[in-house]
């Protein structure tokens, strides 16, 4: 199994010339899923891919909003972990995109992990549509992982009714 990375120091990344995540098309059938990490930092994204890929999971790294939105236009991830505070484009923003774009990206779960645990960013978190709103200091890989585990496992919502 290959990880991609956006960082090009990681062995793992791809090549300049395919792109930060190596163009991979998306797979409609995975044996292994697909977890998308959407973190700018470089120790931060590490920890978490390896251990969700120690537990199974083909995951994919991407080091800004915008790098996310397109992978996961491209990729059709079966769970997005997403950070908030990023360059480029936040990560509100990347939901907002996500709330208005095609139907097979608007169901693709997606869960805030954030340092940020102001009720108002919560609310609007989830308002967005995102699944769960985790802090990151309070979730470790092992715990995340299981969260993953279990997010992976839940029905998808109900598409709205008023599109």
């Amino acid at each position: 199994m290959i990880a991609h990375s956006a960082y090009p120091a990681y062995p793992a990344a791809a090549s300049a010339t395919a792109g930060w995540l190596g163009m991979v098309p998306a797979r409609r059938r995975r044996k292994t899923p697909l977890v998308l990490v959407v973190e700018d930092d470089r120790m931060i994204a590490e920890m978490y891919r390896f251990q969700l890929t120690h537990e199974g999971y083909e995951v994919h790294v991407a080091g800004d909003g915008r790098q996310g939105l397109e992978a996961i236009r491209t990729e059709k991830p079966d769970l997005v972990l997403l950070d908030l505070r990023m360059p480029v484009m936040e990560g509100f923003e990347v939901l907002e995109q996500l709330q208005s774009g095609a139907a097979d990206v608007r169901t693709i779960p997606v869960v805030i992990l954030s340092n940020y645990g102001d009720p108002t960013m919560v609310r609007r978190g989830l308002e967005l549509g995102a699944r769960d709103y985790l802090i990151k200091s309070a979730t470790d890989p092992i715990t995340l992982a299981a969260r993953v585990k279990d997010f992976l496992n839940q029905p998808p919502p109900k598409p709205p009714t008023h599109l």
